[in-house]
């Protein structure tokens, strides 16, 4: 069984019991050709407590993951070095980490795309746009702060399963 890194401690207050802040204390690296993506994704992570760093390409983010980040969200399709080569070369650089928590999210919707992107590595494959509200629960269960409550395709609250 997979071993998840233990991530660095970022604050020591303890976690806040407002589900608004569900992400305090979490340092989270977001990837994406497009900034206007970035800042979006950055806006609804920070205000649920995250410290976003923020990359417009692959070759930024492997010089922001020197911040030693909890989780990386990348877009999977940028031009140059795309989120595949990303992944590889942190997995390169941090050799005794077992596994690099990763978010992969694209706007291609082909069903070959998730299975490529999950053996590469990456533990969840989201297409965009991505709902804020399951963006942020997907965020916490991955990082061991569990939401049992996701939004369905109508917005509405579903119990997982």
């Amino acid at each position: 069984m997979n071993q998840f890194c233990e991530p660095p401690q970022l604050v020591s207050a303890p976690i806040s019991a407002d589900r608004s802040l569900i992400l305090q204390g979490l340092r989270l690296l977001v990837v994406d050709d497009d900034l206007d993506t970035v800042d979006l994704a950055a806006i609804i992570l920070d205000s649920h407590g995250a410290e976003t760093i923020k990359a417009t390409s692959a070759a930024e983010a492997l010089i922001h993951w020197q911040l030693h980040p909890h989780l990386l969200i990348s877009d999977l399709a940028m031009p140059g070095q795309d989120g595949y080569w990303l992944l590889d070369q942190i997995k390169q650089q941090s050799p005794s980490v077992t596994e690099v928590l990763a978010i992969a999210w694209t706007a291609c919707s082909v069903p070959q795309e998730k299975e490529r992107a999950l053996v590469a590595g990456y533990q969840q494959f989201l297409e965009k746009p991505v709902d804020p509200a399951c963006l942020v629960a997907i965020v916490a269960n991955l990082l061991g702060r569990p939401v049992r409550e996701l939004h369905d395709a109508n917005g509405e609250f579903s119990e997982e399963k």
